[in-house]
């Protein structure tokens, strides 16, 4: 700013949570930085609305849309090949970026309905550390379970622990419906929008502040599912799996949905174009 060199927050997100903390702690302080800025281009009107509510002034916020839209991610084939061969002929459920709890929570409902779900369940932790104390989980709840890392096969296990990295888009790829973790806690839900470039039906928790906007598109778009619970998760996994036209519906939709929201790297070279 003392240098008169133009600064833009691009693909910039606000939640509620947030505002709130950043109101009741620092206002002055955020105020006076946000307004050191050129300008402020956000992923939704909701955040653009919110940086405003901090005192930013309203002619340097930009709703742009999220730049997550223009990416095109894909799965790597030979890694997509490698899992369907442990995976063999059986549909599959994947449980992904499963935080401290949600697994626990996952086994507990899939116990009470295993004998009505003959697929396969797929978990990927989050975090890496902690794939040993889930796989102790799955052991410890009488569960048959192998590990991605040494599996040749997992036709005849009741659940494959994704302990893997950068491998995300191939279990979503060989996946017949995609749960997106981090959405049973506290922890405000992860990114749909991968799941979503590949035609897979989503669900997830009660949690998704993280992703507020882009989850109630996807509910308005019939293109995902909101569940409050593990139990009920599973009772919409069972219908689903009874219901391949449904399958297709809500993955069909998510594809569509993703396609209509590209366009905001247009808009930021524009806008920064603009300004320089």
């Amino acid at each position: 700013k003392k240098n008169n060199i133009p600064s833009i927050l691009i693909n910039a997100r606000m939640s509620e949570p947030s505002l709130g903390k950043y109101q009741k702690f620092a206002s002055t302080l955020v105020s006076e930085t946000l307004n050191n800025l050129s300008l402020i281009a956000t992923q939704n009107q909701n955040s653009a609305d919110r940086f405003i509510n901090l005192g930013m002034a309203k002619d340097k916020v930009v709703n742009a849309g999220n730049i997550k839209f223009d990416q095109n991610p894909q799965a790597e084939q030979l890694t997509t090949k490698a899992i369907k061969k442990i995976i063999g002929n059986r549909m599959v459920i994947i449980f992904a970026s499963t935080h401290e709890g949600e697994e626990q929570q996952i086994i507990n409902s899939f116990l009470t309905v295993k004998d009505k779900i003959d697929t396969l369940l797929v978990i990927v932790p989050r975090h890496p550390e902690r794939f040993n104390s889930v796989e102790k989980l799955v052991n410890t709840a009488g569960l048959t379970i192998e590990r991605r890392s040494s599996a040749r096969s997992a036709t005849k296990v009741q659940v494959l622990l994704g302990d893997s990295m950068g491998e995300m888009m191939s279990y979503f790829e060989v996946s017949d419906v995609v749960f997106m973790g981090g959405s049973l806690n506290d922890t405000g839900g992860h990114n749909m929008l991968e799941p979503a470039a590949l035609s897979k039906p989503i669900l997830f928790g009660p949690t998704v502040f993280n992703f507020a906007e882009i989850s109630a598109d996807l509910l308005s778009q019939q293109a995902a599912i909101q569940v409050q619970n593990s139990d009920e998760l599973f009772g919409k996994i069972i219908e689903l799996l009874d219901d391949k036209k449904q399958l297709k519906i809500l993955g069909s939709n998510a594809k569509n949905y993703f396609e209509s929201q590209q366009g905001a790297v247009k808009k930021l070279s524009k806008l920064i174009t603009n300004l320089i």
